[in-house]
C-alpha cells in the first residue's frame, strides 16, 4: 500500500513538471492528447507485457515442468524468435497498405490457439508449433502498432513520440514479468506445479483477446502518401523553361542578357 502511494505521488509530481517546464521532458504528455497515439501506446503495452512476459514464463516451464537445462531451455524458446523475425517485417510492409487495425486485430487472435496449447497441458511438436505462432502474432502486432503511433503525430514531434513509446513498451514489459510471475508463485502455493503454470499461461490467452479487442481504437488506413509536384508545361514537352528574364527577347539578344 505504501509502494503503491509512493508511486503515485511521484507520477503526479513528474506529471506536473512534464506540462509545465520550459525544456523537452522525457515523456511528453501532451502527446497523449492525441486519441491515436493514446489508443497506440496502450496497444504496444500489452504487447510487450506478453512480449517479455513470455520470455521468463517459458524458460521456467521448460525447466521445471520438463526438466530441461538452461541452454536447452533457451534453445526451446527460438520457434518464438523465429515467428516474430518473420511477422514483424511482413507487418511492416501491410500496414503500409490496409493499416494497423487489422493487422493487430489478427496478431492478438494468433496469440490465443498457441498459449491455449500450454494451458491445456499439450506437449510436444504441437506446442512448439503454437509458440512460432504466438511469436508470428506479436511481431505482427507489434511493428503495425509501431506505424501507427508515427502516423499519428507530427513530423516534429517524431523524437519525442520515439522515446515514449519505448519506455511505456519497457514499463508494459516488466508488468507483464511481474504479473506472471506473481500469479504463478500464489498459485503455486495451493495448487500442483503443472495447474500452477497452466493458470498463468490462461492469463496469456486473455491477454491475446485484449489486444484484439483494443485493436478497434487503432487508427485505420494505409499510410498517407506525399503527392507529387505536377510537371510544367515545358517540362512536359521535353524542354527547359525560358527563364522570366529572358522572356519577349530577341535570340540574339539572350546571349548578350546571359554575358552581362
Amino acid at each position: 500500500m505504501l509502494s503503491a502511494a509512493v508511486g503515485l505521488a511521484l507520477f503526479t509530481g513528474y506529471a506536473v513538471h512534464a506540462l509545465n517546464t520550459r525544456h523537452a521532458p522525457l515523456i511528453d504528455l501532451r502527446l497523449f492528447r492525441g486519441g491515436g497515439f493514446s489508443a497506440s501506446v496502450a496497444v504496444l503495452f500489452l504487447v510487450g507485457a506478453v512480449m517479455f512476459g513470455t520470455t521468463v514464463l517459458l524458460p521456467l516451464y521448460f525447466q521445471r515442468m520438463d526438466g530441461h537445462g538452461v541452454m536447452a531451455a533457451g534453445l526451446l524458446l527460438a520457434p518464438f524468435g523465429l515467428g516474430a523475425l518473420i511477422g514483424q517485417p511482413l507487418s511492416g510492409r501491410l500496414s503500409d497498405r490496409i493499416g494497423a487495425r487489422q493487422l493487430v486485430g489478427v496478431g492478438g487472435l494468433l496469440v490465443v490457439p498457441g498459449y491455449l496449447l500450454y494451458a491445456l497441458g499439450v506437449e510436444g511438436i504441437p506446442a512448439v508449433a503454437g509458440l512460432a505462432v504466438v511469436g508470428f502474432g506479436l511481431g505482427i502486432a507489434a511493428a503495425a502498432t509501431m506505424g501507427s503511433v508515427y502516423r499519428t503525430v507530427a513530423p516534429s514531434a517524431t523524437s519525442r513520440a520515439t522515446g515514449a513509446l519505448f519506455i511505456l513498451h519497457q514499463i508494459g514489459g516488466a508488468l507483464g514479468i511481474a504479473l506472471l510471475t506473481l500469479v504463478l508463485q500464489t498459485r503455486e502455493e495451493s495448487v500442483p506445479l503443472d495447474s500452477a503454470f497452466r493458470g498463468a499461461f490462461w492469463w496469456l490467452v486473455g491477454a491475446g483477446l485484449v489486444i484484439t479487442l483494443a485493436s478497434r481504437v487503432l487508427p485505420t488506413g494505409p499510410a498517407p502518401t506525399s503527392p507529387t509536384r505536377a510537371p510544367a508545361p515545358a517540362e512536359k514537352a521535353g524542354t527547359s523553361p525560358v527563364p522570366e528574364r529572358l522572356r519577349g527577347t530577341a535570340p540574339d539578344d539572350r546571349g548578350t542578357r546571359l554575358r552581362e
